[in-house]
């Protein structure tokens, strides 16, 4: 952030301490655009393979990242929430298998569907780079 501003760190962290801000919350932000890139990356595979119906529960991933991000701007104190841990582990694994060389047909098992509140939906049949192994993140 202080690159950005051209200011020094030890400026950037006065002027926190002024304002009040007691921390930036960098890790968690970086980590949210990742996730969010990967599933955009995703979603352009379903729509390429011809899976709509993935496409879209692509994007509705992608829609609820960026409101739990935006959440994190207004509290920068806010915990990753338990589903969106899962979310991020699960999406670690694919990429990492992906980057061995290791295809195993498609990257996880079955996606299931839960709300960010934690109450359990249904199975999706599976659609292409969008199947993660029970994510956690759909309501």
């Amino acid at each position: 952030a202080a690159a950005a501003l051209n200011i020094g760190v030890t400026v950037l962290k006065k002027y926190c301490r002024k304002f009040r801000v007691p921390r930036w919350p960098y890790r968690k932000l970086q980590s949210m655009a990742k996730l969010i890139e990967s599933f955009e990356r995703y979603k352009k595979n379903a729509f390429s393979n011809g899976d709509i119906e993935g496409a879209a529960d692509c994007q509705d991933v992608i829609d609820r990242l960026l409101k739990f991000r935006e959440e994190v701007y207004d509290n920068p104190d806010k915990d990753i929430d338990e589903s969106v841990k899962k979310l991020r582990q699960a999406n670690f694994k694919i990429e990492y298998r992906q980057r061995q060389g290791q295809t195993q047909g498609a990257p996880a098992a079955v996606l299931t569907r839960t709300s960010l509140s934690g109450t359990s939906g249904y199975d999706s049949p599976s659609y292409g780079l969008c199947r993660v192994q029970r994510a956690g993140i759909w309501g």
